[in-house]
């Protein structure tokens, strides 16, 4: 049996513990994405008083949440990894190598959260349009703006998709330098 085959089996039968993770990454991206597609619209930015609180009230509301939705997937993935590191052990009671392990667990992670950012954004995306469309409808006798994407908020959630990536990468690297000590 093979390193690779062993850990798809314990991959397999942990599924909980991956969909958990999965799950909470794609919640949060889909959470944040979505909001920022909508607020970042003509819709949105056209209704805002300019100079006043409002918007700042928006990017303020946006920062508390996108700490938070942060603070979420990092104590999720504490736990994931918290997992992790009892597969880890097996694996080292079989006679792994350490840096080998430590190669492939990062990358399982990295392409995870890509995946779970790439999925969660396009969903924020229907979530937003989905939104945006019911709020056209709902404002048209006082407001006649119209919802469409922008490059803005689109970019904005890519950016937020990549620090919550980075976050992730980080945490794992510093749980396992501390661990090392």
């Amino acid at each position: 049996m093979t390193l690779r085959t062993l850990w798809g089996k314990l991959r397999k039968r942990n599924k909980g513990d991956y969909r958990q993770f999965q799950f909470s990454t794609v919640f949060a991206v889909v959470l944040i994405s979505s909001f920022l597609m909508l607020v970042c619209s003509p819709l949105i930015q056209g209704a805002l008083p300019d100079g006043g609180d409002s918007a700042k009230q928006v990017w303020l509301s946006f920062g508390v949440s996108a700490i938070g939705c942060i603070v979420f997937v990092l104590y999720v993935t504490k736990l994931f990894l918290r997992y992790k590191s009892r597969e880890t052990g097996i694996f080292l009671a079989l006679g792994a190598e350490k840096h080998v392990l430590k190669r492939s667990l990062s990358a399982e992670l990295a392409g995870m959260t890509a995946v779970c950012s790439v999925i969660g954004s396009l969903i924020g995306a229907a979530l937003a349009f989905i939104t945006g469309k019911i709020m056209e409808v709902t404002v048209a006798d006082v407001y006649n703006g119209k919802f469409a994407f922008t490059l803005s908020g689109f970019l904005l959630s890519v950016l937020y998709a990549l620090i919550l990536f980075l976050f992730i990468q980080f945490h794992y690297k510093i749980r396992t330098e501390v661990k090392k000590a």
